[in-house]
């Protein structure tokens, strides 16, 4: 009876650890999976024992939810814990700032200046948006310039899309040019609108 039990008990154990391992291996390739479906660079996935936890920044409480639904709906998910931020509040949500910042479709309008710009200050670079610059009219603008870099760079303004965009800065007014995705588009518009001292927004960005 006291070898039956220890063989016992020694069956349990292997067969133990040949469910944990084949779990593990499981938990991998569903990891790897998620990965490959979502491509999101600034999200983090891990899956134990069917769980999955998302940690990371997404740039709308939209994208959120569609990865959050995306992940659930995926087989051998058995639960979601989601821990992604969501860097620019939608509005109206409580201690997002207000759009106050009137954003126009057309060109800025011509403004009759005594004598030409003899020296154009040096274009802000930000060096995460290799295609993208902020651009100042004057000296005048190069603080304004700075702070719009600055806060792109906090609201981590996607650069996927972005394509030869400048960022014109003159007298508290912006204008945009270039081309961009539809999400680093919108995210600029917003991030944009979160700067003090601007007066208005021109929007001749091209979707791509």
């Amino acid at each position: 009876m006291k070898i039956l039990g220890m063989f016992t008990i020694a069956s349990f154990l292997l067969f133990a650890t040949v469910c944990a391992a084949d779990n593990h291996e499981a938990d991998k390739g569903l990891e790897g999976s998620l990965r490959a479906v979502l491509n999101e660079r600034h999200v983090h996935v891990n899956v134990h024992d069917g769980i999955v936890t998302l940690d990371g920044k997404v740039p709308t409480e939209a994208d959120r939810q569609r990865i959050d639904s995306l992940v659930r709906d995926t087989a051998g998910v058995v639960a979601v814990k989601d821990n992604l931020k969501v860097t620019l509040p939608s509005p109206g949500v409580l201690g997002a700032q207000p759009s106050t910042v009137p954003v126009y479709a057309t060109p800025p309008p011509v403004v009759a200046t005594p004598a030409p710009v003899v020296t154009v200050p040096t274009p802000v670079i930000i060096p995460q948006y290799p295609k993208l610059k902020v651009q100042p009219w004057s000296s005048d603008d190069v603080l304004a310039a700075k702070r719009i870099a600055r806060q792109l760079q906090e609201d981590d303004v996607p650069s996927a899309g972005l394509e030869n965009v400048t960022i014109m800065v003159r007298n508290g007014t912006v204008s945009l040019q270039g081309t961009a995705g539809s999400t680093a588009h919108d995210a600029i518009i917003a991030s944009i609108q979160h700067v003090s001292g601007l007066t208005a927004i021109y929007d001749q960005l091209q979707r791509d």
